[in-house]
């Protein structure tokens, strides 16, 4: 048996009083406070309300501060319904970053706005019901710019779906300079922020429907195609999160360089926190510059994460793997051999390193990399058969058979 849905409506004109009045009046699943036209909600008195209904006559803007005011009493996640008609996609835009649910079109159609408020429930019955969550969730960040944490989390999935058969979902949150389509020569007509602008509708058939499959077997929820501010609800990517983490075995989240409420809400959706970086002052600087922040304030236990030395033995590094270890404070560190001519081919071509560049050292080590990650909820699964270490190899400077960590 769940409980009413308590709705604070506030309209702004008699018509859209009456109209609230006469459909939301004799519903049983509703307990409606309807304010008198024109008033201001007062939010100290009564109980906070499960949804609010607010009236913007005009939509040029004039109300806007007042709703602003109000939407940031409201708890975290609490829908707001505006009501007027938007001819303005630049105001649409305002409302949304605002936090604004939807608007709903005036003269009020009753259908509509029941649809609306269904949708809540149903999102309130869900929210009420454990996770099903059975994949592992890792999130991939860059220490320092460009270290190349999308590569990998490219390839680290394609070799758990190809080498395990694990299902796979990567997820791209970078939503201004997100790669992970690219990466994959995918061209979606969907994106990551159309699922959390319907995080209210996500389950995993509508999810699943947003995503672009790919034949190396993972599945991809790609960045808008152009820049989108840097801003979303952490309520609706933690339940994008828990819903991928419903179907699938193992979920990359491939996250910005941006500390901020929604991307430290991925970091603590995650099981684990895989930190790129590089074997240069620099990026030891940055990288744990930001290890320090997460620590220390508790955003990520020091146990969560775990450090990846990205174009390791490059002969441009200027630092050593102790000297690396050392400086991040931590014992072990995995590598990923330099290999660079691989990894531009493998991203101007669109395809993952098994396929772009079989023999590459570097795909070689994202096996590996995907190996240690599916042991930790699979320990008995095998390893892959080496090769022989090449010539070549040793014409690179390059290790033949370098552990998984060190």
């Amino acid at each position: 048996m769940h409980s009413k849905l308590h709705i604070l409506a506030a309209p702004a004109s008699t018509d859209t009083a009456n109209a609230l009045r006469q459909c939301l009046g004799g519903a049983s699943d509703f307990m409606t406070t309807l304010l008198t036209t024109g008033s201001t909600p007062d939010l100290d008195d009564g109980p906070a309300p499960d949804v609010v209904l607010y009236e913007l006559p005009a939509l040029a803007g004039d109300d806007l501060p007042v709703l602003q005011a109000l939407l940031a009493r409201l708890d975290a996640g609490t829908p707001v319904f505006v009501i007027g008609q938007v001819a303005s996609p630049s105001l649409m835009r305002i409302l949304m970053q605002m936090g604004v649910r939807d608007v709903l079109r005036e003269p009020l159609e009753p259908s509509e706005l029941l649809a609306a408020l269904a949708g809540v429930q149903d999102e309130r019955r869900l929210a009420a019901t454990p996770v099903a969550r059975c994949a592992t969730v890792i999130a991939l960040c860059n220490g320092h710019g460009s270290s190349g944490a999308s590569l990998l989390a490219v390839n680290v999935g394609a070799a758990l779906a190809r080498r395990h058969g694990a299902r796979v979902a990567l997820i791209d949150f970078d939503l201004q300079f997100g790669k992970l389509a690219h990466y994959l020569d995918l061209k979606p007509k969907t994106h990551v922020l159309d699922a959390l602008r319907d995080a209210h509708r996500l389950d995993p058939v509508f999810l699943k429907a947003l995503m672009c499959e790919h034949e190396a077997g993972v599945q991809v929820l790609a960045a808008p195609p152009g820049l989108s501010p840097m801003e979303a609800s952490a309520a609706a990517v933690r339940k994008l999160v828990d819903t991928a983490a419903m179907e699938h075995d193992v979920v990359l989240l491939d996250l910005p360089r941006v500390m901020n409420d929604w991307t430290l809400e991925a970091l603590a959706a995650s099981d684990r926190l895989l930190l790129v970086t590089q074997n240069t002052l620099g990026a030891l600087r940055d990288t744990r510059r930001l290890m320090n922040y997460l620590t220390t304030s508790g955003e990520v236990p020091a146990e969560r994460i775990e450090v990846v030395s990205n174009r390791a033995m490059s002969r441009l590094g200027s630092t050593t793997v102790d000297q690396m270890k050392r400086a991040l404070g931590i014992t072990r560190m995995h590598r990923i051999r330099n290999d660079y001519a691989a990894a531009l081919a493998a991203g101007d071509q669109g395809l993952p390193l098994w396929r772009a560049a079989p023999q590459s050292v570097l795909g070689e080590d994202c096996e590996r990399l995907a190996l240690h990650l599916w042991r930790q909820r699979h320990p008995e699964a095998a390893a892959p058969r080496r090769r022989a270490p090449r010539w070549l190899d040793r014409l690179r400077g390059l290790e033949p058979q370098p552990t998984p960590a060190s």
